[in-house]
């Protein structure tokens, strides 16, 4: 097992502290540090069920730390043993696609707007699939009410990137789509399934310009367009006429989307 360390500095403000409850939960291995990565004095924090408790401390020839941009607080990992997909995975994962990272690791991204296929084979728009709160109506029935408040930012990201991508595809041209945005959203997506932030993010290198978007993609369920199109353009092939040149159009998965970012 392996996790990330977070080094708190003493006299930290509670706003630093509140900053790290993404990656911290409730049950924490704590030690207090005579100099931790800024030199000062504090606290390590680690989940245990992550980090082994005789790796929690502050051992700089062993590890790699970096400070988190506008806080007090700092990020490590011991550099024998850094963390994987499997070791940040949340207790609890909301279903998705696998899609590959920059690390060359395999993530579960969830998906957040479902695509679904009709008894008659066309591919439709299936709608939300994440958590939905359950309230009462006037009339005391049970009704299903707004997307769970923890995965608000997920549907969030889901309903900015679909019309975005769908435009693109109805226009047969090119669309902008701000890369700051994108990164937030990817983000948020992975994080919903694993203990990961920005910060730790960028240590491992898990996003460039382009695979950001199969983060993106898998959010709004493309890889399930992707096998449906390739299904629909193998019976085209199957029916068609012997000597005939039927011409699929390119695959779902290798089509030029078009994108215009900007930075």
């Amino acid at each position: 097992m392996a996790g990330f360390l977070y080094f708190i500095p003493q006299g930290a403000s509670p706003a630093d502290r509140g900053g790290l409850s993404y990656a911290l939960g409730k049950s924490l291995e704590s030690r207090k540090c005579l100099a931790g990565p800024d030199k000062n004095a504090g606290t390590m924090l680690a989940d245990p069920a992550r980090v082994p408790a005789d790796l929690v401390g502050y051992y700089p020839e062993r590890q790699t730390w970096r400070q988190i941009p506008g806080s007090t607080c700092w990020v490590g990992f011991t550099n024998d043993k850094p963390p994987t997909p499997t070791d940040l995975a949340r207790a609890e994962q909301l279903r998705g696609h696998m899609v590959t990272l920059s690390d060359g690791n395999e993530w579960l991204i969830p998906v957040a707007r479902a695509l679904r296929e009709t008894e008659g084979g066309e591919i439709i728009n299936g709608g939300c699939v994440l958590p939905t709160m359950v309230d009462v109506n006037a009339s005391g029935e049970w009704v299903v009410g707004v997307v769970h408040p923890k995965h608000a930012k997920l549907w969030d990201a889901a309903c900015a990137w679909l019309p975005a991508l769908t435009g693109a595809v109805e226009d047969a041209g090119q669309f902008t789509f701000d890369m700051a945005d994108a990164l937030d959203a990817a983000l948020v997506a992975l994080g919903t399934n694993y203990a990961v932030g920005k910060i730790e993010a960028a240590m491992f290198g898990l996003f460039d310009d382009q695979r950001v978007f199969g983060v993106l993609g898998a959010v709004i369920d493309l890889p399930t367009f992707a096998a449906w199109h390739k299904k629909k353009a193998a019976q085209q092939s199957q029916a068609a006429p012997a000597g005939s040149n039927i011409d699929a159009g390119p695959s779902a998965d290798t089509a030029d989307t078009g994108l215009v970012l900007q930075t």
